[in-house]
């Protein structure tokens, strides 16, 4: 007999989020709004999935949204197999246009149950893993060159070799980062000067071509400098760097076109952005196709966003992969098999997303559907 989802429940969990200084120096810490969707299927085994939005002025989702797009998302799944997750997210497209970050938290579950059920890994399911461990790279928050270098130099000695720099405030002001920076650069290292869509064409175009000044042997990127594709192509055409795209792009459609343009090197696959596990395995999968790279992440989350992200990552063969997100998080969800450690992801070959929750953490369902 298939098996069918008999109840989902949504939890609530506070995470504190130190901020990345998109376009300002300050880094202020807040509290985020997780949620941790659990899926119970007829058979006793249960799946964890999680999404927690950044801010709304980031991405289109928001802590309020998300949970309103699970009331209507989670009835009408009571009652289908959720190891069919192409018919699960193809359900979840008809009954909500949009609203991937909540139908990610849905479709991690789905993975973590099929893995469950199977005995198998979501790795395996994915196709397999191509390497042990995924290289990571980490965020360097925006403020003084001397204070960015100092972070630098505190990765580094974690294991990480890809730097994300956090960038936008202007020119000016981000060519000298970027230029103190690169000076202190090992063989190896990569820097990503991310503006996160904050440049105007013009401090684009200036600090592009400060940058074909540098090294070329230097591993430099330059990462979604505008706010929009097409600000985003014009800047490709001038730039000598790899350019790679995170925001702009939504879907494979989105992909299809940028490497039609020749718009990108590298592109950005977000879990919660593009909708979960099942449509970020089909991005990397034909983003390998077109011959970029590929960075694999999630917005924020904690051990089941991780654990997600990495089994995903260690599928991609390691030319292909840029790098992967480790996700730490203030608080801890439960335990996992996925360990971050000397600059490399690992995941076990337990079953599914080999993570088991704190259910003190979790606290009492917001939500209940059976």
């Amino acid at each position: 007999m298939p098996v069918k989802i008999k109840s989902i429940c949504v939890y609530a969990i506070p995470l504190p989020y130190k901020t990345l200084g998109h376009g300002r120096v300050s880094t202020p810490e807040i509290t985020l709004h997780d949620t941790v969707v659990c899926i119970e299927s007829d058979d006793g085994l249960v799946g964890y999935g999680e999404s927690c939005p950044l801010n709304p002025t980031y991405l289109d989702a928001t802590t309020g949204g998300l949970r309103a797009a699970l009331e209507f998302l989670c009835p009408p799944l009571i009652g289908y197999n959720p190891h069919e997750t192409g018919v699960i997210n193809t359900l979840m497209d008809r009954t909500v246009r949009g609203h991937e970050a909540a139908k990610s938290a849905i479709d991690l579950a789905c993975w973590d149950l099929l893995g469950k059920f199977t005995g198998l890994p979501v790795k395996t399911l994915l196709g397999g893993a191509e390497v042990d461990g995924a290289r990571l790279y980490d965020s360097i928050p925006m403020d003084t060159p001397q204070a960015m270098i100092n972070t630098i130099e505190e990765k580094r000695k974690q294991g990480i070799s890809v730097f994300q720099v956090k960038l936008g405030q202007g020119a000016e002001p981000d060519i000298e980062r970027m230029r103190a920076i690169a000076e202190v650069l090992k063989p190896g290292e990569r820097m990503i000067c991310d503006a996160n869509r904050g440049w105007t064409l013009e401090d684009a175009r200036r600090v592009v071509a400060a940058a074909a000044q540098l090294p070329t042997e230097l591993g430099l990127l330059i990462e979604q400098p505008c706010a929009t594709y097409e600000e985003c192509v014009s800047i490709r055409k001038v730039c000598d760097r790899p350019f790679v795209l995170d925001e702009v792009i939504d879907d494979t459609r989105d992909l299809v076109r940028a490497s039609a343009d020749d718009a990108l090197d590298a592109v950005v696959i977000k879990l919660s952005h593009v909708g979960g596990l099942t449509k970020a395995h089909e991005m990397a999968r034909l983003a390998m196709r077109l011959g970029l790279r590929m960075r694999i992440e999630d917005t924020v989350g904690a051990e089941i966003v991780r654990a997600a992200v990495a089994h995903l990552a260690v599928t991609v063969p390691e030319r292909s992969l840029l790098a992967a997100y480790p996700h730490p998080a203030a608080v801890s969800l439960g335990k996992s098999g996925v360990v971050a450690s000397n600059g490399i992801l690992t995941c076990s070959v337990e079953p599914g997303l080999s993570f088991e929750p704190d259910m003190k953490i979790l606290g009492e369902p917001i939500q209940r559907y059976s």
